[in-house]
């Protein structure tokens, strides 16, 4: 992926899906999400009765970068 003027990658633990999700369907991070989780969520979307984080590419390299990550 590419985000924050740095060019990487993302390792997880595991995959269990791919979801092709409209953007109106993308809410705003709820407020149980963690504050860190909140900084690097653009939003949430409903998937098969559960909660699914929209991670905020350029924000999460950008904190990476600054060594936050």
């Amino acid at each position: 992926g590419r985000g924050g003027g740095v060019s990487s990658g993302v390792r997880v633990d595991r995959v269990i899906d791919g979801i092709d999700a409209a953007q109106r369907s993308v809410q705003p991070p709820t407020a149980t999400l963690p504050e860190r989780m909140r900084l690097l969520a653009l939003g949430v979307v409903h998937f098969q009765e559960h909660l699914v984080i929209v991670l905020n590419i350029d924000t999460m390299f950008a904190e990476f970068s600054r060594g936050l990550g």
